[in-house]
């Protein structure tokens, strides 16, 4: 699964650049858009046995985790809305290709800016030391890890000097004024 994914990322990559892209997928003019679509069959097949997965799990009563598509498929459940499995699996392809490089590409730039600035990484120890603790005693729940004010900062500060999606335009559609 993952290397389709990989190398259906860099083909739908090239696409972005391609203008003759719609015609070259419709007629299958191209090798790469051949490759597209088994590449897809493969991805597809994965994320539908992850769904069918939920499904059984929740069909059983047993108790689903705090993922996104957990909460999609309780949702289905409790208030008997069906939600197609390819609905489904645009959330799954959704939340792994907006999460996996996005995530790997600001990490990557968090890391690189730290090591240019000792004086950071001191102040994020201190901080994670005084909030969450230090030895076998240390929290480092999901709760306490939200009370790291300085390094939620150095977060949005690495995205906002290095934003991962740089190829991702968006444009006003009208006109507005900020205050």
């Amino acid at each position: 699964f993952a290397l389709a994914f990989d190398e259906l990322s860099f083909l739908c990559q090239k696409r972005f650049l391609d203008p003759f892209f719609h015609v070259k997928k419709v007629l299958r003019l191209t090798r790469n858009e051949r490759r597209i679509r088994v590449l897809k069959e493969v991805v597809d097949e994965f994320a539908y046995d992850v769904i069918a997965r939920k499904r059984r799990l929740s069909s059983h009563g047993s108790p689903l985790g705090p993922d996104l598509l957990s909460r999609f498929v309780e949702h289905g459940r409790q208030t008997n809305e069906e939600i197609s499995d390819s609905e489904l699996r645009d959330v799954v392809m959704n939340v792994i290709l907006a999460g996996r490089d996005t995530t790997a590409c600001a990490l990557s730039w968090l890391f690189f800016e730290l090591t240019r600035k000792k004086d950071v990484v001191e102040k994020i120890i201190e901080e994670v030391e005084l909030v969450c603790g230090v030895g076998e005693n240390a929290d480092y729940s999901y709760d306490t890890m939200g009370k790291l004010k300085y390094c939620h900062c150095v977060a949005l500060e690495t995205l906002r000097l290095h934003p991962p999606v740089t190829n991702d335009p968006r444009y006003a559609v009208n006109r507005d004024t900020l205050p």
